[in-house]
């Protein structure tokens, strides 16, 4: 898909210095592995990787409950910076646009949440999409909307010259208890850019971690899908145990 640049500067501005590298933290049943790629064990499976909209988190799972909360399940998330450079001190309006999707089995045994957060302090991120996908709380789950994808736009600001992350995670899991088959899919792939109607979006330009984006400095349109995590205190353990993954590097 074509992409789309939105506020282009004036006058050239000078690029930032390199920006931190998308990371990727992903994990299916008991195995984990950081980096960009795909992991899978059995039945559950969990992708990240960069493309032309971003940064893509997925994953999928499908097999038997069992009595170990944790023996079925995936999750997958990315962490990964922008920078608007312009003149200084300005807050600049940005939108984060994009598509999510989650769907689970018909009955009560998986759950497949999600979110997406953002911040200057790539360890203390404050969440601006949540969505949970359980029987019974079906907000965001694509049975809710005809089995189609959701599309959001969340308006938000960056501060001009300053580095701000953006992490996506999504995850699954298979409830705890013997019995039958259960399944969940989800995916997140969120795109940044400068709000169009800002009165001086000709000053200032967007950059992003490399390979980010297909083309850095470009914004694609809205295009991707999201599909969101496992239970929101799934999501919660899987960003403790990415933030000390990356406190070890």
């Amino acid at each position: 898909m074509a992409a789309a640049t939105f506020g282009v500067a004036a006058q050239a501005q000078v690029p930032p210095p390199p920006l931190p590298l998308v990371e990727f933290g992903l994990q299916a049943q008991s195995t984990f592995a950081a980096g960009a790629g795909v992991i899978s064990s059995g039945a559950f499976s969990a992708s990240g990787n960069t493309g032309a909209g971003g940064p893509v988190v997925s994953i999928h799972g499908e097999g038997p409950r069992s009595n170990v909360g944790n023996d079925n399940m995936a999750s997958a998330q990315a962490l990964w910076a922008f920078q608007i450079v312009g003149p200084a001190g300005v807050v600049v309006p940005i939108f984060i646009s994009g598509l999510y999707s989650a769907s689970i089995s018909s009955d009560n045994s998986a759950i497949a949440n999600g979110g997406v957060a953002l911040g200057q302090d790539r360890f203390r991120l404050t969440r601006i999409l949540s969505v949970r996908c359980e029987f019974g709380a079906e907000e965001g789950c694509d049975s809710a909307n005809g089995n189609r994808p959701h599309a959001f736009q969340l308006a938000s600001g960056a501060n001009s010259n300053a580095l701000t992350f953006l992490q996506i995670v999504v995850g699954g899991v298979v409830r705890p208890l013997p019995g039958l088959l259960g399944r969940f899919d989800a995916f997140v792939d969120p795109i940044v850019s400068i709000d169009p109607s800002f009165a001086r979006i000709g000053e200032f330009t967007l950059f992003v971690s490399p390979d980010a984006y297909g083309n850095v400095g470009a914004v694609p349109e809205p295009q991707t899908c999201v599909l969101l995590l496992a239970g929101l205190a799934l999501l919660a353990g899987i960003k403790r145990t990415g933030s000390r993954v990356r406190g070890r590097k």
